[in-house]
């Protein structure tokens, strides 16, 4: 067994069994054991001998009211990792900021943990964190939202408030969706979730934001429910435009910056037709990328609505919000 897979198995070690990290890595206990002696790691049944009660906010998710609490319904529906018992939730990334943001979320006391494992195609060393809260409410709360341990399969769109909505989809996609550009600057991104996930929210997309459905990909023959679509250019700077709509802080910064290096560097053909929703107070309420998209949220025709821009340079008030046209 490699080095970096042993210090895998003696960070688990910590509140795990030797039968449960024997069963991950597919091999015996006898081998659990003897790297546990190797280490000089002392144990009960349930893991380390000091193992003490880790605190956290076991209502965290009692309800969805907060956007955070949103954001990581979201995440771990598409990245978190239930056991059958609901004893524990995890989660891991090469992120680190994601790990520490969530602890410090959930008010968590439980330590995260670090593996370093070398990748032969790129011959480089890599770093991947995780965290394991250990609480049965905490989990079985969770759980009560769909996100358990057959949630890849069995997984729906919530039952939460729409205004909560951009921030479940943003954490869905930064924990399973992309953000890319190719190399003519087209925009692109995706997202894999269970159809019916993705369904509900391409319906929304279409209803909301007049983007319509994309057809969905079958991710693999082993995986029976789990989808992935692709959007492009003016669709997915929409998608993301109203995922992204909070505070920055709240999301995956790697992700975050792409989206904003686009916004800031897209080509000039893209700065047209760009129409802003604002309430009285200047806040922004919606984004539509072309005349039709802001003509059909009115009511009105798009050459209706090029005049009103026309005559009122740029921007006019309609049904209690002002519209601007980025010049």
């Amino acid at each position: 067994m490699e080095k970096e897979q042993e210090k895998l198995i003696v960070n688990l070690l910590r509140n795990n069994t030797q039968k449960e990290i024997a069963k991950i890595f597919n091999v015996s206990q006898t081998t659990i054991y003897k790297i546990k002696n190797k280490y000089q790691i002392e144990t009960t049944k349930r893991g380390c001998k000091n193992y003490i009660k880790k605190s956290v906010d076991e209502m965290f998710f009692d309800d969805i009211n907060t956007p955070n609490k949103a954001y990581w319904l979201g995440y771990l529906a598409a990245d978190g990792c239930i056991t059958k018992t609901h004893q524990k939730t995890s989660l891991s990334s090469k992120d680190l900021e994601i790990i520490e943001k969530f602890k410090n979320d959930t008010k968590s006391e439980h330590m995260l943990s670090t593996i370093e494992f070398f990748d032969k195609r790129t011959n480089k060393i890599y770093h991947r964190f995780s965290i394991q809260i250990t609480n049965v409410n905490f989990t079985e709360k969770l759980c009560k939202w769909g996100v358990n341990e057959n949630k890849s399969h069995t997984f729906l769109f919530p039952n939460i408030k729409e205004k909560y909505y951009s921030y479940f989809i943003a954490g869905l996609f930064d924990g399973d969706g992309s953000i890319y550009t190719s190399s003519n600057n087209t925009l692109k991104c995706n997202l894999i979730a269970t159809k019916e996930t993705l369904s509900f929210i391409q319906n929304y997309f279409l209803e909301k934001l007049y983007i319509q459905p994309k057809a969905l990909i079958k991710v693999s023959k082993n995986s029976e429910n789990a989808y992935k679509v692709y959007w492009l250019t003016y669709d997915a700077l929409k998608i993301l435009d109203f995922i992204y709509n909070g505070d920055k802080d709240l999301y995956l910064s790697r992700k975050y910056a792409l989206y904003e290096q686009y916004k800031s560097n897209r080509p000039s053909r893209h700065r047209i037709n760009i129409i802003q929703e604002f309430d009285y107070n200047g806040k922004i309420l919606n984004t539509y990328y072309g005349l039709n998209s802001a003509a059909k949220h009115i009511g009105i025709h798009e050459t209706t609505l090029f005049r009103w821009f026309k005559k009122n340079n740029g921007e006019f008030k309609k049904n209690g919000h002002i519209w601007k046209k980025e010049k």
